[in-house]
């Protein structure tokens, strides 16, 4: 009898053989024995674990199991994701860590009215009042930013039911500070687990999940040996990037002793898990002592390091290597069920969830998003229509994720609002220093209570002392759901010195009157918000007070009243060190005037307008200004400002007023130095002006040709108080002044 392929005898014959076979190729793989990665905490030195990563792809040594305590564990993350050494590293590289240490809007970010008050209190305390209590945040950072760049990192995946689902399964340890112990990470979302992991106690925020209140897992485990014992693994290769104790000549500060505190608690953890391995677990400890904690400017510098330690071990590493065809069939393996993952730069929501605990309309929420239903957007265009929503500084964290359910695909955005409020506390200080007699000083602080209805009003009191007074309180409120329209009343006191000139400012004969305003105003006006960085408004206001004529000693009361129009749009990056966008703020008036001696009608006008550029290091800035009132009044109550730094340098600041001004300016900074530590930026600027411009007091002696030219030199550092500042500022009529500015600029 003849036999064929297709024949039954031979089919059952090949079906046998192919069962015998692959009996012995899971018995194969049942005999390996389980290869888990331990990696370590230790900040910016979290890159030697990627240098030893690659060492082991090189030897063909698999990953059966991955954890990983702070930075370990972004790195377990990614290798967890399936990720070879070299994307971990191009992804790790590419993230700015120093950034992420800091959740700062920038002014070009904030709306237009938020830019005008962080211009004015540049010292944002973040201290919370409730009405009964002072609060402060749990953490210094509330790790916003931090989010983003994980966020960034892991493209977006969903939650994980368990994380054994992932290419490599995965655990990550956190501290749970209530019970002050471990808290392993096995399911959820990727970068929740990795933050929660990475959140150092006093500087991140600690993160809220499952009940508890989770920090920085180094203290407790900062090699998680033990967690990959309990998962399966036979042997254990620890990844120990730990830091040591500083010298006594070195703890010369608070932070210091703080940070040889919490380095001998996460060496004391280590030490724990070192113990518990056995003969046949692998120790690598890369020599990255020379790195800091915090030093992410150097963070390249680890990998290569960690790939000279891991060759170091390579006799007890040969062991657990496998054969290329075995290797090469767990790759690919690997790479079936990274396949399976939602990995995405781009998503399309087909339903949109807000999450919010705000007394703030939800729709308002959803509209700052910006997102719609079926419109595939980018991971880059979410993470900026998320930053907007923060960028109202209402809310501690804006998060988001997304949920599959019922076929849909959901984008759940969670707004939590700031816990130590809703109202808080901000300040400013300004020290202006001339060196020819002229000192100004003066201090501020200002209350905004949030969240009183559904649209977002507020309402906020400030108060500055000092050579200028300053005091006020404005409730603003928005009229509509989408914030489109708003409302404001104002109320405040003002106390200001002046010198009014009569003559044009070419001689160095000049004449002034030298005045201080005391006045008592009101005023309110409906607006329209075109968009987050421009508004336009309709206002009316009156002003109470007196004039001191100070030269003559004589006093003048004086009554003004009238509406006005008012147009601002403003995109500037920073208003002392522009190197991006545009300021222009344009304001019309009609005001009855009543000095007890003569009544006036006047019409009032100003046009500011600031553009700045940069390439690189270099930015150059363009400034004009014009201004003017046809008041008949001896002084008028709307007056025009010049003098100080880049305001005619050389004059004290705002030392000639007048009826009428024209001024033009080029401004040119390079940036010196960028002092970017995170939490604190000083950028440092060396600066140079040109500057021509002058006031008159009557509309006959406005003359272009009869302008004033000046100049200054400046070197200056942006600091969080405000500007810090030094300058030398000369005009052509002889004037002449050295400045130094610490903080507003008025």
């Amino acid at each position: 009898m003849r036999y064929t392929i297709n024949s039954m005898p031979c089919r059952l014959l090949i079906l046998i053989c192919m069962l015998f076979f692959s009996s012995i190729t899971i018995a194969e793989q049942q005999q390996r024995l389980k290869i888990g990665l331990a990696l370590g905490g230790g900040g910016a030195k979290g890159a030697a674990h990627i240098g030893v990563i690659r060492v082991l792809e090189e030897m063909n040594i698999p990953i059966d199991y991955v954890a990983g305590t702070s930075i370990g564990a972004y790195v377990a993350g990614m290798v967890a994701m399936g990720l070879s050494a070299d994307e971990i590293e191009q992804r790790m590289f590419a993230t700015n860590w120093t950034s992420g240490y800091s959740d700062k809007i920038s002014r070009s970010d904030l709306s237009y009215r938020n830019k005008k008050i962080r211009d004015k209190f540049q010292i944002e305390t973040d201290i919370g009042f409730d009405g009964k209590k002072v609060s402060l945040p749990s953490g210094y950072i509330q790790g916003e930013t931090m989010a983003m760049l994980l966020r960034q990192s892991t493209k977006n995946l969903r939650n994980f039911n368990n994380f054994d689902d992932m290419p490599v399964p995965l655990r990550t340890v956190a501290l749970d500070l209530g019970a002050m112990q471990p808290y392993v990470f096995d399911r959820g979302n990727l970068v929740t687990a990795m933050q929660a992991s990475m959140a150092v106690p006093g500087a991140l925020k600690p993160i809220e999940h499952d009940g508890k209140i989770l920090a920085d897992g180094g203290i407790v485990n900062n090699l998680p040996v033990d967690v990959l014992k309990d998962m399966g693994a036979d042997i254990v290769i620890a990844i120990d990037i730990g830091t040591d104790l500083s010298q006594q000549s070195e703890l010369d500060s608070y932070l210091a002793i703080v940070g040889q505190l919490i380095t001998h608690m996460t060496n004391t953890s280590t030490r724990q898990q070192i113990a518990n391995m056995t003969e046949r677990d692998i120790l690598i400890k890369p020599e990255v002592s020379h790195i800091g904690t915090g030093d992410f400017g150097r963070v390249e510098e680890g990998s290569p390091l960690g790939e000279k330690a891991a060759r170091l071990m390579a006799p007890q590493l040969s062991a657990l290597s496998m054969s290329d065809s075995d290797y090469n069939n767990y790759v690919r393996q690997k790479m079936q069920r990274r396949a399976g993952l939602p990995e995405s730069d781009s998503f399309t929501a087909d339903r949109i969830k807000i999450i919010s605990n705000a007394r703030l309309d939800k729709n308002i929420i959803k509209r700052a998003l910006g997102v719609k239903k079926g419109v595939p957007y980018s991971q880059a265009e979410l993470e900026e229509n998320i930053h907007r929503i923060y960028a109202q500084n209402l809310y501690e964290r804006v998060d988001y994720e997304f949920e599959q359910r019922g076929g849909e695909n959901i984008l759940v955005v969670y707004a939590k609002e700031k816990s130590w409020g809703p109202g808080f506390f901000d300040m400013m200080m300004s020290v202006e220093e001339s060196f020819n007699g002229s000192t100004n000083i003066a201090i501020g602080g200002a209350y905004t209570l949030t969240d009183i209805n559904r649209y977002g009003a507020e309402w906020r009191s400030e108060f500055i002392i000092g050579t200028r007074t300053d005091i006020n309180t404005e409730f603003y409120t928005p009229l509509d759901k989408n914030q489109n329209f708003y409302w404001n009343i104002e109320a405040g006191y003002t106390k200001q010195k002046r010198n009014f000139y009569f003559n044009d400012l070419s001689d160095n004969n000049l004449d002034y009157i030298a005045t201080e305003f005391n006045t008592f105003y009101t005023e309110s006006e409906l607006g329209w918000n075109i968009n987050s960085n421009t508004i336009a408004a309709l206002g009316y206001g009156a002003v109470r007070g007196n004039v001191d004529l100070l030269g003559l000693d004589q006093d003048i009361d004086s009554d003004s009243y009238g509406p006005y129009l008012r147009f601002g749009y403003d995109t500037l990056d920073n208003l002392y060190f522009p190197t991006s966008g545009h300021s222009l703020e344009f304001k019309a008036s009609s005001i009855f005037e009543d000095d007890n001696k003569n009544t006036d009608n006047s019409q009032n006008g100003s046009f500011e307008w600031l553009g700045a550029h940069s390439i690189e290091r270099h930015s150059l800035a363009l400034n004009v200004e014009f201004g003017g009132t046809d008041s008949s009044l001896l002084v008028p109550t709307v007056a025009q400002d010049l003098g100080g730094y880049r305001k005619l340098s050389g004059f004290n600041q705002n030392e000639i007023s007048g009826r009428y001004k024209a001024f033009g300016a080029l401004l040119y900074n390079y940036r010196l130095a960028d002092n970017d530590f995170g939490a604190f930026a000083f950028p440092t600027y060396i600066g140079l002006s040109l500057e021509r411009g002058n006031v008159w007091n009557s509309s006959d002696d406005v003359n272009l040709s009869d302008t004033i030219s000046a100049g200054s030199v400046s070197i200056g550092v942006a600091s969080n108080i405000g500007p810090v500042i030094l300058s030398y500022g000369r005009t052509n009529t002889g004037e002449q002044s050295v400045y130094m500015f610490l903080g507003t600029i008025f």
